[in-house]
């Protein structure tokens, strides 16, 4: 199976027609400079495995119609690679805390 390997220089063959995502599929390989880039220009990159939504957990595309634990949980998967819904709860708990 070949991979496709996502740089600064290439990442425009890969962006949403809208110009504000970047589709990560299995066998793409998006370097670190990349995804530092794309992060800077506030391009979204969305992995093949997280469209699919968790059973039980419905979550509207609007941000503010999201349970703060779920956007918290979102963003550390998206940016992070992380699956860790307890440590999500905590550090939505110490967000709120006034």
């Amino acid at each position: 199976m070949s991979r496709t390997l996502i740089t600064r220089q290439n990442y425009r063959e890969f962006l949403a027609p809208d110009g504000k995502s970047v589709n990560i599929c299995s066998g793409m390989i998006l370097t670190p400079g990349a995804k530092d880039f794309l992060r800077e220009q506030q391009i979204r990159i969305i992995y093949e495995d997280q469209k699919k939504e968790e059973p039980g957990r419905k979550c509207s595309e609007e941000v503010k119609d999201c349970p703060l634990t779920d956007r918290v949980y979102r963003m550390m998967k998206e940016e992070f690679g992380t699956d860790d819904r307890n440590l999500a709860q905590k550090i939505a708990r110490l967000i709120t805390i006034e």
